[in-house]
């Protein structure tokens, strides 16, 4: 799920199974000004795949506490290893993104799980 740069705030993800292009990958990325603390903030156009997928990524990290904490030590140790490299930071935090969305997907599937009346 890497992201790319399109100019200064649009950007992709890379989904497999998925065109690099597609339209429903599209969102904002929003940084923070030059010396402030870090902040990323990602907008998702209502109603596309990539809306879905973060609220359904979200809400099962929230009710696995086990996934949860396995990806919490996954980015811990991603960021440890490469301190200075968003690169290879994503090298290995990205099929792990990959195998979360399948088991979110599933559990999406097993319990009923629609997005927040709140984003839809």
């Amino acid at each position: 799920m890497r992201g790319r740069v399109f100019g200064n705030a649009a950007c992709g993800d890379d989904f497999y199974g998925m065109q690099e292009n597609d339209r429903q990958l599209r969102k904002l990325l929003i940084r923070e000004p030059e010396g402030q603390r870090r902040t990323h903030i990602h907008v998702r156009e209502l109603g596309q795949f990539n809306q879905r997928y973060a609220l359904l990524f979200r809400d099962y990290l929230r009710d696995s506490q086990a996934a949860r904490n396995a990806y919490q030590v996954l980015k811990q140790r991603a960021s440890e290893l490469f301190p200075d490299s968003i690169d290879g930071y994503l090298f290995l935090k990205e099929p792990v993104v990959h195998l979360i969305y399948e088991a979110a997907s599933l559990w999406g599937q097993s319990t009923g799980w629609e997005p927040d009346q709140d984003f839809i």
